[in-house]
C-alpha cells in the first residue's frame, strides 16, 4: 500500500469518525459489492453489512429458519448502535426486481430450497418448482416487515426518484441512501458523492462463492423461469414494485417472465 492511499484512508477515518455506516438491506441486491467497496476505501471506519435488525425477524422469524447464524451478529450490532447514540447512522439500502432477486437467492441460500441436496445435482425444473412454492413475499415485504420495524420509517411515505435510480432521505436519527440495483452501475458515483461527499472510481466486484457449475445452472433457471399471468400481475401491482419502478420497466420485466399459452 502506497503512502498516499494510507494517508487518504486515515483522513477518511477521521472525517467519518462520528458516523456508523450500515449497508442494511435485503439479500441479493448488490449489497456485498457496496460493502466491500466502502470497506476498502474506509477500513478504519464503522462499516457493517446486515439484512436483519428488527425484533420481529431476530426474535420471531430467524430462530425458526436455517439462518440462526445471523442472529447474534445482528443483535450485537443493535447493541453497538444503542451504545453509540452520539454517532449518526449512514444507512444504505438497495432494491431489485423481485423475480430476479429471488432466483439469485436460490443459489445464495440453497438450503432454503433443496435441503439435504447438492444444488449442482438438482434439476432446473425442481429449482423452479421450489422457488414458486416459496413465493416472493420476502422481497415484497422486506421494507414493511424489517426496516420499518427497526427504523420506524416508512419508505413508501416519501417519493423515490425512479429515473435517477437513487434517493437520499434524512431524518433526525439517520441518513438513508436508497439505490435501485438496475441503476447501480450508472448512478453509484453520483449517489456516493451526494451521500458521503466521496469520489469513488469503481465498484468492487464480488462473486459470493458461486462456481462455474452453479452459474451455468442459474442461467438455465433464468431462461426457463416463467410465471403465470395472475401471479405476475399480483407481483407487479404490489406497492414495492410500483414505488420503485416505472411502467416501462414493469412492462419489460413482465414480458421477460410471463408464461404464455397457459
Amino acid at each position: 500500500m502506497n503512502l498516499f492511499r494510507k494517508l487518504d484512508q486515515l483522513y477518511k477515518g477521521f472525517l467519518f469518525r462520528n458516523n456508523i455506516c450500515i449497508i442494511y438491506t435485503m439479500g441479493k441486491v448488490g449489497s456485498s459489492s457496496v460493502y466491500h467497496t466502502l470497506k476498502e476505501i474506509m477500513p478504519y471506519n464503522d462499516i457493517f453489512h446486515v439484512h436483519f435488525l428488527s425484533d420481529y425477524w431476530l426474535n420471531e422469524v430467524l430462530p425458526h429458519t436455517n439462518h440462526t447464524n445471523q442472529i447474534q451478529f445482528s443483535k450485537d450490532l443493535v447493541k453497538y448502535i444503542n451504545q453509540k447514540q452520539h454517532k449518526r447512522l449512514k444507512i444504505i439500502s438497495l432494491v431489485r426486481e423481485p423475480i430476479s432477486r429471488d432466483i439469485s437467492n436460490i443459489f445464495q441460500n440453497p438450503v432454503d430450497y433443496v435441503a439435504g441436496k447438492n444444488i449442482d445435482n438438482v434439476t432446473v425444473e425442481e429449482l423452479i418448482e421450489k422457488s414458486e412454492e416459496k413465493g416472493h413475499e420476502y422481497t415484497l415485504n422486506w421494507f414493511d416487515s424489517e426496516s420499518k420495524n427497526f427504523l420506524n420509517f416508512d419508505i413508501y411515505s416519501l417519493p423515490f426518484d425512479i429515473n435517477k435510480g437513487y434517493k437520499i432521505y434524512k431524518t433526525k436519527k439517520f441518513d438513508l441512501l436508497l439505490i435501485k440495483l438496475e441503476n447501480l452501475n450508472e448512478c453509484y458515483q453520483d449517489a456516493f458523492n451526494a451521500f458521503f461527499n466521496l469520489k469513488i472510481s469503481s465498484l468492487k466486484v464480488v462473486n459470493e462463492g458461486n462456481t462455474k457449475a452453479t452459474d451455468k445452472l442459474a442461467e438455465k433457471v433464468k431462461s426457463k423461469y416463467k410465471v403465470k399471468e395472475e401471479t405476475l400481475s399480483s407481483i407487479y401491482r404490489s406497492k414495492y414494485v410500483k414505488h420503485f419502478y416505472s411502467d416501462s420497466e414493469i412492462e419489460k420485466f413482465s414480458s421477460k417472465w410471463l408464461e404464455l399459452n397457459k
